[in-house]
């Protein structure tokens, strides 16, 4: 998020529209209650020009035979004849070339994204940020089904905006949609009856606290807590001038901020601590949410000042039953989900399930900011209160096309590997793995997926196995009894999912360009190797 005091470099591009094209499939998952007012609110569907599981089962292939269904337009000008003359997934040609599955801007780069699922016309709002000569602007594209995006107009009417980005996180409360930005000591707030037009409303600013966060605070996200029936603002507050997010004299704290009663017009003063950082060399919490799974609260923030971007995602889990104020969340582990590549990652709410994206750095090895959209991962919480990660169901069950090649049962050791006959320049591989011992090593070209079930990691990595790691992340559980592990390389891109409970998503050096794929180990293993074809967007 961007707001009063937002220190990152960022690349300098200018504001475009978001290459995409308009889908209709599967609709997405309808949101749960969540907060008052909320249910029932109605966006516009008229489009203004534009301004700006356990691992016990393979992941889920295209069922064959599928039925006939209205198909999307697209620019190459397929479609169906949803009266009953149409073209069956089936017989549907693939195409030679097509929009890649993962978007981004025709000329800027998609940054700190927003999501919100509004139940009132059954779709996702992504809104996102764009660094525009210099300053932070919102941009907005929607879906209907979590993989094809469509740009849509936004506007701001009553003057200037006090803020160039006067949509971050968007609030439902009352029939209308609310969103806030830091602007020096208060949290202003604009508001939207349709998610494309918005205003001032000055009635629902948040003053911060001087006393205590004389530095001012920054990138808020409010909420609506259904135990206590109030609103919440989490915000990134500055206990401190020194540094002002820099180096090791911030001292820095999740501060949160309630309201009396259930409405955003009456915010109290007490502005306080949930989780401190005192020393800068620690990290800078951005982009902070606080969430609900399982009955526990969650604190989630992207660490600034530990890697060269602003990803991995880190958490921090609640106690069964507790309300947020009652957690001493300054006793509690700090535990992270996917890599250093998933920028500024946030959760959104829809049919009680919470899922998750962030942004892709332009860049392999950082240096970025903004990017491509990373696919939509669903998070999940376990028994002990560990949050577990798997590629979304409608995008798992979407991307997927006809099976390519298919090597079953081979036995892997240190000596002995497994190389497709086919080469590629997209692929959705899924690799079945059992006996697992020391490591895998699944090797795309000249980049590769490296698996330690010894050391609980997963790496995307240069080269063999050997080289220079992109991005890696703990598996959330060990692999004993074997595992299902899916890869998705699309041109620079690769996104993998280890048994339905960790993902990793990096940015490499090299497109796929008839690349090989090549599976090895050091130690042994029994494997199942599938190469799916991965479709393009106008194929969804």
């Amino acid at each position: 998020m961007i707001s009063y005091g937002k220190r990152i470099s960022a690349v300098g591009l200018l504001a475009a529209l978001l290459l995409g094209t308009a889908g209709c499939g599967s609709p997405a998952e309808p949101a749960s209650a969540g907060s008052p007012g909320s249910g029932g609110t109605t966006v516009s569907s008229t489009s203004a020009s534009a301004v700006s599981s356990p691992c016990s089962t393979a992941l889920i292939p295209l069922p064959a035979g599928t039925e006939k269904r209205p198909e999307p337009s697209s620019p190459m000008g397929t479609s169906a004849d949803s009266a009953g003359g149409g073209t069956t997934l089936a017989q549907r040609p693939e195409l030679e070339k097509g929009s890649p599955l993962h978007v981004t801007g025709a000329d800027h780069p998609v940054g700190d994204v927003h999501p919100l699922y509004n139940e009132g016309d059954k779709t996702w709002y992504m809104f996102y940020l764009v660094n525009h000569n210099g300053g932070y602007e919102p941009r907005l594209m929607t879906s209907a089904d979590m993989v094809t995006w469509t740009p849509r107009s936004i506007a701001f009417a009553g003057g200037a905006p006090l803020q160039t980005y006067y949509i971050l996180g968007v609030v439902p409360s009352g029939g209308l949609f609310y969103s806030y930005f830091g602007n020096g000591y208060t949290m202003q707030s604009s508001k939207s009856s349709d998610l494309l037009h918005w205003e001032y409303s000055r009635g629902t600013n948040i003053a911060n606290s001087q006393i205590t966060y004389p530095g001012g605070s920054r990138d808020p996200y409010v909420f609506y807590d259904a135990d206590t029936d109030v609103y919440r603002c989490i915000s990134t507050a500055y206990r401190t001038h020194d540094g002002m997010g820099i180096g090791q004299g911030m001292d820095v704290s999740l501060a949160v901020s309630s309201t009396a009663s259930a409405d955003l017009t009456t915010w109290q003063w007490d502005q306080r601590d949930l989780l401190r950082f005192p020393e800068g060399k620690k990290g800078e919490p951005e982009c902070a949410q606080a969430v609900q799974i399982g009955g526990r609260w969650y604190l989630t923030a992207a660490m600034l000042h530990r890697t060269n971007t602003v990803g991995r995602l880190s958490y921090w889990t609640g106690d069964a039953a507790k309300g947020i104020l009652e957690v001493d969340w300054q006793k509690k582990e700090e535990r992270s989900l996917d890599g250093e590549n998933l920028c500024a990652p946030q959760l959104a709410a829809a049919n009680g399930r919470q899922y998750m994206w962030g942004w892709i750095p332009s860049k392999a090895f950082g240096g970025s900011w903004g990017g491509h959209l990373s696919l939509a991962r669903e998070v999940y919480g376990l028994a002990d209160g560990t949050l577990a990660v798997r590629l979304a169901e409608p995008v798992s069950r979407q991307i997927r096309g006809r099976l390519m090649e298919r090597e079953a049962g081979v036995a892997l050791t240190s000596s002995a590997s497994c190389t497709l006959k086919n080469r590629y320049d997209r692929v959705d591989l899924e690799i079945d793995v059992s006996a697992l011992e020391g490591e895998l090593v699944i090797s795309l070209g000249r980049q590769s997926v490296v698996i330690d079930r010894e050391k609980g990691m997963v790496q995307c990595r240069q080269g063999d196995g050997d080289g220079k790691v992109y991005a890696s992340a703990p598996l959330v559980r060990n692999l004993d009894g074997g595992c299902v592990v899916r890869v998705l390389a699309e041109e620079d891109i690769l996104e993998v999912f280890v048994d339905n409970h960790t993902s990793l998503c990096a940015r490499v050096t090299e497109k796929m360009d008839q690349a090989s794929v090549k599976i090895g180990v050091r130690g042994k293993a029994e494997v199942t190797l599938s190469a799916y074809r991965l479709k393009y967007r106008e194929e969804i």
